[in-house]
């Protein structure tokens, strides 16, 4: 069995094991998604493990895999709210959390990751799941810094070139973080290289540069970032919209008593909750 819907992408010493063991592994679980209202793509880590162990680092992984497959659509296996007749029903459709249950029951899977991630080469798996997509993926950490920052001794020729041929080889990957806002500098720091390098290689590749703000779009309340900015509206519009909103008393007031919330209902007719509140009270409607 392959990882579901996962790819693994190759580095230094993909052809056999690296040229010496990492100083440490880093673990990572990000998820990937379109910004509502946008054409854009936004990814958040929803975890991150450091660790010199390639074995710790693959379990840490695992565990997380289960979590948010069991967060999704907890295991039929293990529930107690699933009777026995229902656990013979086949699933036709992997879904999300099937593809990582898979992934961490299956021993060859299992077998080729730690032989991937004790080689030294980065490991990747992507699951795509109806939202977005999530990713998983172990990689060499970086060499321990000094409190100034500057890594520990002066990195040698072979070793730039060998992070320079890394960054290549993980082309796509380096392409998805960029175009998910993730700052440019942040990206050269994990791959060993510089950020002018790394920019050049971006215009190289055909990627299309970014303005300097949206490097920190990442950092807008979730709520904000994934709901998209609403365009300005004129004068007229605004009428518009409460015009249609009161032409729809009768509707709004069975709507509203029958359970849906004020802002349920300002969302809808784009009105302000403010405004549909004091209709509701003008019109008599019992608040709740």
């Amino acid at each position: 069995m392959t990882a579901p819907a996962g790819e693994v992408t190759g580095g230094p010493g993909a052809s056999g094991r690296s040229r010496s063991a990492p100083a440490g592994y880093r673990a990572e679980v990000r998820a990937v998604g379109p910004v509502f209202g946008t054409a854009g793509t936004v990814q958040y880590v929803l975890g991150a493990y450091r660790t010199a162990s390639p074995g710790l680092a693959l379990r840490w992984l695992c565990g997380e895999a289960l979590r948010i497959a069991d967060r999704l659509d907890p295991d039929p296996a293990r529930s107690a709210w699933v009777r026995p007749a229902m656990r013979t029903v086949p699933v036709p459709v992997p879904d999300c959390p099937t593809e990582l249950r898979a992934w961490v029951t299956d021993p060859d899977e299992q077998r080729a990751a730690r032989e991937r991630i004790r080689g030294g080469r980065p490991l990747v798996v992507r699951v795509p799941d109806a939202g977005g997509t999530f990713i998983l993926s172990v990689r060499p950490a970086d060499p321990p810094r000094p409190p100034g920052g500057r890594p520990m001794g002066r990195t040698t020729p072979a070793e730039k070139a060998a992070a320079r041929q890394f960054a290549r080889a993980d082309k796509e990957t380096i392409i998805e973080r960029y175009l998910s806002r993730e700052p440019l500098a942040r990206i050269a720091e994990a791959y060993g290289v510089t950020p002018h390098w790394l920019a050049l290689r971006l215009d190289e590749w055909g990627v299309p540069r970014r303005q300097r703000y949206e490097a920190h779009l990442h950092r807008r309340p979730a709520r904000r970032l994934f709901r998209g900015r609403t365009p300005r509206r004129t004068t007229t519009e605004v009428q518009a919209a409460q015009a249609d909103f009161t032409d729809h008393r009768t509707d709004v007031t069975t709507r509203y008593q029958d359970g849906e919330s004020i802002t349920s209902l300002a969302r809808s007719f784009q009105v302000s909750h403010t405004w549909v509140a004091e209709r509701l009270t003008d019109w008599g409607v019992p608040r709740r």
